[in-house]
């Protein structure tokens, strides 16, 4: 079979059907890994054939799904996560695990069809509580609570179909770093922002009147000598243990419907021990055990 790309034959060399001793980490893509149906690479490959012995195919910087349109990134940017929301819409009690706060947004879209009032429990170190007309950075990640609770709703909640939750029924833990307009907006608001304890959480709960509860968890609420590699390290703050035990008393006191741990990570920080330690003990306070399997970047589930 003579294998051509846009009418040019392809060499074996093109193909790249040998051993890559020039791609070692194993980024790169060849053209012919897209056609053969297993073992990609020998045995002398890299990770000491390891990968190559599993039978898996890489096919790093493949596109799935249908091109994001172009234009401005909340059109883009909603393109995903109306995926993000159809899918749960039809889910009971999924956990995401984003890169982003504003995936938050699109759990709350997908809840509100099965719901028709939610609360929010949002842990962060930030109040995402920004809006485009105090915001400093033009950061829209730092926008979230904010967009859920109603606030320019034009970039993300209309074309999501976001209903605004009320702001009495939203409880803010944590939230050190805070903008100075962001500060007195969320002063001003009846967000109720809290410590973040188990303590001001258990008291904190009983004012939700038991609606179902969207559980959002930024990893940079953690102390960040804990958790090295967030981009947005906010400094000293609750360990890890203090933030299994506030998901610990929110599971135990709360209607907990879906939950999202989420973070943005430093380039090539999620892979490593740290974050996925600290992203499993997470999902583990929330009855859900994560395994990553040696070389592997997605994560398995179990309840």
């Amino acid at each position: 079979m003579q294998i051509s790309q846009k009418g040019v034959p392809l060499s074996a060399a093109d193909l790249n059907i040998s051993a890559c001793g020039d791609d070692a980490e194993g980024l790169r893509c060849p053209i012919g890994a897209h056609i053969r149906r297993a073992n990609p690479r020998d045995a002398e490959g890299f990770w000491s054939g390891r990968l190559t012995n599993r039978h898996r195919i890489i096919r790093r910087g493949r596109p799935y799904g249908a091109p994001l349109p172009d234009g401005a990134v909340p059109s883009r940017a909603t393109v995903l996560y109306r995926a993000v929301a159809d899918t749960v819409a039809e889910a009971a009690r999924p956990l995401l695990l984003s890169g982003d706060c504003l995936a938050g947004l699109a759990v709350a879209a997908g809840l509100q069809r099965q719901h028709r009032d939610i609360a929010v429990v949002w842990l962060d170190a930030h109040g995402d509580f920004n809006t485009p007309a105090i915001t400093i950075s033009g950061y829209l990640g730092g926008m979230a609570v904010a967009m859920l609770a109603g606030r320019a709703p034009e970039l993300f909640a209309d074309p999501l179909g976001l209903r605004p939750v009320p702001e009495h029924n939203i409880v803010l833990a944590d939230a050190r770093d805070l903008d100075p307009a962001e500060r007195d907006a969320l002063a001003a608001s009846q967000v109720r922002h809290i410590p973040a304890t188990a303590g001001a959480m258990r008291a904190a709960l009983p004012g939700l009147r038991d609606l179902p509860v969207y559980l959002h968890v930024d990893a940079d609420i953690m102390d960040n000598t804990e958790v090295p590699g967030l981009r947005f390290p906010a400094g000293p703050g609750p360990t890890v243990g203090d933030v299994e035990n506030c998901l610990t008393a929110i599971t135990a006191n709360a209607d907990v419907v879906a939950a999202c741990l989420a973070c943005t990570w430093l380039p090539g920080e999620v892979g490593r021990g740290p974050a996925r330690e600290t992203i499993a003990r997470l999902a583990d306070a929330l009855g859900t055990r994560l395994a990553w399997p040696p070389g592997d970047t997605q994560a398995t589930a179990t309840a």
